[in-house]
């Protein structure tokens, strides 16, 4: 099943390719983070960023999403507090 330690390990991966300019690494990380925990913490920032990557927007460029909750840049302010 995994743990919540593994889903944020993979959602701050995610996050790091981000960083490094790599989105199609970054969605890859999101799809295995949605695949493996769709109803975690992190579901519905991957879910997201998983749409988002296959109209091809940059993640730095995305919309915010859901009230400012979701968001696939690295400025993202999610309710759990990550980064």
């Amino acid at each position: 099943a995994g743990t919540p330690l593994a889903e944020q390990v993979l959602d701050q991966l995610a996050t790091y390719y981000i960083l490094q300019n790599d989105d199609a690494k970054a969605a890859e990380v999101f799809a295995e983070l949605y695949h493996k925990y769709p109803k975690g913490a992190y579901g519905d920032r991957a879910a997201y960023c998983v749409r988002v990557s296959r109209v091809h927007v940059p993640f730095q460029a995305a919309p915010v999403y859901d009230k400012g909750r979701l968001q696939c840049s690295t400025k993202r302010a999610l309710s759990n507090g990550t980064a």
